[in-house]
């Protein structure tokens, strides 16, 4: 009989299973390290002209805007409504995609001519997600005579056939359109790659993205042309990889590569430069994991416990002192999210630890520890946590369910939920993630019906994930320049991950904890520090034992010198067994 391998501490198996061919023939034909080459075997490339293409984005990668369905008639009904000097406004989601978006296309249409251009951001609670109806009424009462959502739109009809009944022309940019779903009859145009009859070859374009696009098509024949859209790709860059979208694609990589120049290299204005302040993000050694857990959290704390507006006013403050004052309140905000977050994956992880249901569902009245804006974080950590789908909720005073899903590879979370459709008011998203909500007294059926749907989607098994190692290693065989060349396959983020290394038989050196639940150490007999922030063991069995780990390496620059960091996501007894 087979021996089956044993789990990790974080209830995983790893696979490394290299493809040795395809790994010499990218080592001779592209003349890269093994580490490098093992990497992108991994992601499925093949040796030759694809591999150099990826690894050094261009310009040239930006799409003609006017590919995109719709871009010519959007840009016509602008260039209109300026010369007409109609009232425009911008109506936006409140993430950083959607906040980058407002900022980009206020930007675009003030460069345009006009100063007839307002925005608005929803109210996460009042309004909730999308372009609403009280957002068109409002329109409509301020006499509104053309509106422009982005990152929000493509689902909203009646917001925008109630806009259109009153004369009010939407064009709608947005990027969240679900396989085979249709765009709002009663927009004036719609720019959203996904459409059924838009050839525009990048189908997986944030709403940033799309708005960038807007305003190389806008400001094609524009002074300074270049420029302008060079700083509009640091908002696109921080957009881009803070809304999780694909860097696997070769026009996203180049907005992140560029925009990251220009975030690195580039004068800023004063609120820009008060966010990198407060971020940690110094001009230099700022990269897609900086924006990804550093900028981005924080530009999300907004829109998140108050209001959005607070990034657009501090990305348009007009001195230091105003910049400071608002960046300094952001980052206020910013450390209640993580303090909230915490209490509430410490209460929810106390009532599930029991449950063994395939859909781990946890919906609670709605008070300051328990809070709908940070729903979908509690929801990823929790299903780290128990490696199974999750659902955390918010039920409001009215009786309505508010809630966002992070799912497993093995539960397409879209497809759960329109399992039960029928109790819903509200869904959409995509395999990973997703948001809802419904009537309390529907909650019972909705979490038998999410269960009996991961069941037959799981088919009755349970679901053990499956950890990917792009490069395996010892403590004595670490080469800091195979370390120094992964860093070619930035920028990285979804469907471009940092590389999985495992560190075989690593002893910790100098262990601590610090913020009472973050492990550090220094691998025996080398310079890489390692930092465990979600630790699946005690602390003495970090310390007492040499340990296989699994985790992504960074590499920070300080002054002239370099420090290696491995952000740890899994480890194993040296002595286990844990591969497939």
């Amino acid at each position: 009989m087979e021996k089956q391998p044993s789990l990790s501490f974080c209830g995983a198996k790893w696979r490394y299973q290299p493809d040795e061919n395809r790994i010499n023939e990218i080592m001779a034909q592209n003349h890269v390290s093994r580490a490098l080459a093992s990497c992108l075997a991994l992601r499925g490339f093949t040796a030759g002209a694809e591999i150099e293409h990826f690894l050094t984005p261009s310009l040239s990668d930006l799409h003609d805007p006017f590919l995109m369905l719709g871009m010519s008639k959007a840009v016509e009904r602008f260039q209109q409504a300026i010369d007409r000097k109609e009232k425009i406004r911008v109506v936006t989601d409140y993430d950083a995609d959607g906040t980058m978006s407002s900022l980009i296309l206020q930007s675009t249409l003030k460069i345009c001519g006009t100063s007839e251009v307002s925005y608005h951001i929803p109210d996460r609670k009042v309004e909730g997600y999308g372009f609403s109806m009280a957002a068109a009424q409002k329109a409509v009462s301020d006499r509104i005579g053309l509106i422009v959502t982005a990152d929000i739109g493509v689902r909203d009809e009646a917001s925008i056939a109630y806009a259109a009944q009153h004369g009010i022309d939407v064009i709608v940019l947005d990027h969240h359109l679900p396989p085979g779903a249709g765009i709002p009859d009663s927009a004036y145009a719609v720019l959203c790659p996904p459409q059924n009859g838009c050839n525009y070859p990048n189908k997986s374009l944030a709403a940033c993205g799309i708005s960038l696009k807007f305003a190389q098509a806008m400001l094609k024949n524009a002074p300074r042309a270049s420029v302008l859209i060079r700083s509009m790709m640091k908002l696109a860059a921080m957009g881009t990889v803070a809304d999780v979208v694909s860097l696997r694609d070769p026009e996203n990589r180049a907005i992140v590569t560029f925009g990251l120049q220009a975030l690195n290299s580039d004068p800023h204005r004063q609120g820009l430069k008060a966010l990198l302040d407060v971020s940690r993000a110094l001009p230099g050694a700022i990269t897609s994991a900086t924006i990804g857990y550093n900028i981005g959290p924080r530009i999300n704390a907004a829109g998140r416990l108050a209001s959005a507006n607070l990034i657009i006013e501090l990305l348009n403050a007009p001195n230091s002192i105003i910049a400071a004052g608002l960046a300094s309140q952001l980052n206020m905000m910013n450390d209640d999210r993580q303090a909230i977050q915490e209490l509430m994956v410490q209460h929810a992880t106390e009532m599930l630890k029991a449950d063994d249901s395939p859909f781990l569902v946890i919906a609670l009245p709605e008070d300051p520890c328990w809070h709908s804006g940070i729903a979908g974080i509690v929801a990823g950590r929790l299903r780290e946590r128990f490696n199974r789908p999750v659902a955390v909720a918010t039920i409001s005073a009215e009786g309505m369910v508010t809630g966002s899903i992070r799912s497993t590879p093995g539960v397409h979370a879209v497809k759960a939920l329109t399992s039960v459709s029928h109790l819903l008011t509200k869904f959409g998203g995509h395999a990973a993630a997703a948001g809802f909500s419904c009537e309390s007294k529907n909650l019972k059926s909705f979490c038998a019906g999410l269960n009996a749907n991961a069941q037959e989607q799981l088919h009755g098994e349970p679901e053990i994930p499956v950890t990917e190692i792009a490069v395996m290693c010892t403590p004595a065989k670490i080469s800091t320049h195979d370390l120094d060349e992964l860093e070619r396959l930035e920028p990285c983020g979804a469907q471009n991950a940092k590389p999985m290394i495992c560190i075989r038989n690593a002893r910790m050196s100098n262990p601590r904890i610090f913020k009472e639940k973050v492990f550090s150490a220094t691998i025996a007999d080398t310079n890489i520090k390692c930092l465990w922030f979600t630790p699946a063991i005690p602390y003495s069995e970090f310390t007492s034992q040499p340990l296989n780990l699994v985790g992504e390496m960074l590499r920070e620059k300080t002054g002239t010198s370099t420090v290696y960091k491995l952000i740890i996501r899994d480890a194993c007894p040296a002595s286990a067994d844990v591969f497939i």
